[in-house]
């Protein structure tokens, strides 16, 4: 918030959601990055895809500098299952389907952890 003072009228700026904020954990914070770009790839257009998965290749090739690629492969995996349930939470149209691409991801990345491509499809 902004303020005209001590006492004078305050603009709000902006707002900051932080009800899932803690101390963090660096292989729990960029496997849920990758995760939430994944669950945009199977939700999204074809023409965006192209973008967000070489943006995610790149993710995961420079995350994995910092963390084991195996491990990340397999955090991001148990972070799609859980935002696997959300198109059933918010009542999609077809979110069976929804939810089967998500968890056909974590599949993948569980089945095969650390290996240098990603095969996400919808």
């Amino acid at each position: 918030m902004t303020g005209h003072g001590r006492w004078g009228a305050a603009t709000i700026a902006g707002v900051l959601d932080l009800d899932d904020a803690g101390p963090g954990d660096p292989l729990d914070d960029r496997a849920t990055v990758i995760a939430h770009l994944i669950e945009r790839i199977v939700d999204g257009e074809n023409a965006s895809n192209r973008g967000i998965t070489t943006y995610v290749q790149q993710l995961r090739s420079a995350f994995s500098e910092r963390v084991d690629p195996v491990e990340l492969d397999l955090v991001t995996a148990g972070a799609l299952v859980g935002l696997a349930t959300s198109p059933f939470r918010i009542q999609r149209p077809r979110w069976p389907q929804a939810v089967r691409r998500r968890l056909a991801v974590a599949e993948r990345l569980a089945s095969n952890p650390g290996q240098s491509a990603l095969r996400v499809r919808r």
